[in-house]
C-alpha cells in the first residue's frame, strides 16, 4: 500500500513527519488496508464496512447494521458531517469511548468539545476521511499520561446518508462517519 501523507503528535501538537521520525515514537496516520490494524475488532469492522461497500463507491448508511458489529459498540463514535462553520457532530458514542476521554460525546459537535492534548487532531482526521471518503486510522502511543502510555487505535470508515436522515439537514453533507477506538494498556 503507498502512504501518501503522515500526521504525527510531537507532544504539543500534530505535524507531517518523514517515516524515520515516526519511528522514533510518535503516533501515525494512514490511509488504511486490514492487515495494518493491530486490533482485531477493528479488522473485523473494516472488513464488516469492505462487504457493504459497492466497487468503486461508499456503503449507505441504512445498510449498516449494529447488531453484524456488537464486539464494537462500546467503543464506536457516530459523527456526522456537515458543511457549516461546525463540521462535525456526534450522533452517538458508546460508553467505553466516554470512559476513556470522561466525557460524553453524544449529542455534541467536536468544535464545542475540550479533549484533552487533541489541538485539531481529531477535526483534521475526520476532515481527511470527509475529503478523501476512504478509510483511515491511526495511532496514540502516548494517549492519556495519566493511566500511563495507554495505546488508542482508531478506525474512521464513512458512510453514505440521505441529508434529511440528518439532525441538521440544512449543513449535512451526505456523509457519516463510523468511528471506531482500541485501547490498550
Amino acid at each position: 500500500m503507498l502512504v501518501l501523507s503522515r500526521l504525527a503528535f510531537t507532544g504539543q501538537s500534530y505535524q507531517w513527519m518523514s517515516d524515520n521520525e515516526i519511528e522514533m515514537g510518535y503516533g501515525a496516520v494512514d490511509l488504511v488496508s486490514t492487515m495494518q490494524l493491530d486490533g482485531i475488532s477493528l479488522r473485523k469492522l473494516h472488513l464488516y464496512w469492505e462487504n457493504l461497500s459497492p466497487v468503486g463507491g461508499l456503503p449507505a448508511w441504512k445498510k449498516f447494521d449494529p447488531i453484524d458489529v456488537f464486539f464494537v459498540l462500546d467503543s464506536v463514535v457516530v459523527v456526522e458531517v456537515h458543511t457549516g462553520a461546525k463540521r462535525f457532530y456526534y450522533r452517538l458514542a458508546g460508553d467505553r469511548v466516554d470512559t476513556m476521554f470522561g466525557m460524553n460525546f453524544a449529542g455534541k459537535w467536536l468544535d464545542d468539545l475540550q479533549i484533552p492534548n487533541s489541538d485539531g487532531y481529531w477535526t483534521g482526521n475526520y476532515a481527511r476521511a470527509a475529503e478523501t471518503k476512504e478509510p483511515l486510522s491511526g495511532r496514540l502511543e502516548k494517549f492519556d499520561p495519566d493511566m500511563n502510555f495507554r495505546r488508542c487505535e482508531w478506525l474512521m470508515l464513512p458512510f453514505l446518508v440521505d441529508s434529511a436522515e440528518s439532525r441538521f439537514p440544512e449543513t449535512s453533507a451526505g456523509l457519516i462517519i463510523l468511528a471506531a477506538l482500541d485501547f490498550e494498556p
